[in-house]
């Protein structure tokens, strides 16, 4: 199968390819044994028995293939917008597509889920992506059980509908799991983060709260820039004390998002929590002087003033100062 019929997720964002239609290659497919004319076999992608003709079956194969093909195009220029980071500029064709994806979805919601649990590769994939836009909350499970399917892909759409249904019921366990497995794709490890993200992690039971904090934290570690920016937001949110060192670690990432993201968090863990200010404090202001790019210099600097409630600019001793006086 072609790379462009799955819907990846990369950096913070989601690159969508063609999902619809992307089965039958095209070129001599017919019954198991028939071969092209360079002579290699074709596998039959069809039934193993000639099915009796029944025009309704059609008729509902045919209906589910126009639905989906136009979901996928939907998704495919919402990703686009989504992408390019143009959202914001955007916003009025964003929230046009968004409010046709859930009108859509939300009419033929039994039918998705239908193509979800039994539906061919291609079917579920689409599926997969766009029961995340239905709002509505017995999408839950069949998404939740689509993190089993045997299709990478599947698994990876899967989490992106979880990301956008962002229900406060969605069970975090297997997608930690999935978050923190370096065995998986990226595309699989990055939606879990983004995921993660969606959800409301306030108030999670104290067995759910460690497994995503485990997890975020062998994230900070992952080679893929998007994974460790989906880790250090994630403890932030969480609060963890322990992160802060940890996070100090990325302040000089290769990845100038992953630095920035790494800055946010100390600080905001520093402002949540008034017992760890002093301590996000310090790691800010030692790396102050260690950072070689100055946007990530300015962002590190904007996130301690606003953690701090003051303003010593560029002063590096001023800083330091401050901080060690703090507890």
């Amino acid at each position: 199968m072609s790379t462009q019929c799955l819907i990846h997720s990369v950096g913070l964002a989601i690159t969508a390819g063609l999902l619809f239609g992307c089965a039958a290659s095209g070129d001599g497919a017919g019954k198991s044994g028939a071969a092209r004319e360079d002579g290699t076999p074709v596998e039959y992608l069809g039934p193993t028995e000639i099915e009796p003709y029944d025009a309704k079956l059609i008729q509902d194969r045919r209906s589910a293939g126009l639905l989906l093909a136009e979901l996928d195009k939907s998704m495919r220029a919402w990703n686009n917008i989504v992408l390019d980071g143009k959202a914001s500029q955007d916003l009025t064709r964003l929230d046009l597509l968004e409010s046709t994806l859930r009108h859509d979805v939300s009419r033929h919601h039994q039918l998705l889920v239908d193509q979800l649990q039994t539906g061919p590769l291609i079917n579920r994939q689409i599926a997969a992506a766009a029961l995340g836009f239905s709002n509505n909350p017995d999408s839950l499970g069949p998404l939740l059980g689509a993190l089993q399917d045997p299709n990478e892909d599947v698994v990876a759409n899967a989490l992106l509908g979880l990301s956008t249904l962002h229900s406060p019921r969605t069970q975090v366990g297997g997608i930690a799991s999935l978050f923190a497995d370096s065995t998986k794709p990226v595309n699989i490890r990055s939606n879990a983060g983004r995921t993660l993200r969606a959800i409301p992690l306030g108030n999670l039971d104290e067995v759910s709260r460690a497994q995503v904090i485990d997890a975020s934290r062998l994230a900070l570690g992952d080679e893929e820039a998007s994974v460790r920016v989906h880790g250090s937001l994630i403890l932030a949110e969480l609060v963890d004390p322990e992160a802060i060192q940890r996070l100090s670690l990325l302040l000089t990432d290769p990845s100038p998002l992953v630095a920035r993201a790494a800055s946010r968090s100390i600080a905001r863990i520093g402002s949540v929590d008034s017992t760890l200010k002093g301590r996000a404090a310090r790691a800010l202001a030692a790396f102050i002087d260690k950072v070689d790019r100055k946007n990530v210099r300015r962002a590190l600097l904007d996130d301690l003033q606003r953690m701090a409630q003051v303003n010593y600019g560029e002063d590096t001793e001023a800083w330091m100062e401050y901080a060690h006086k703090l507890p």
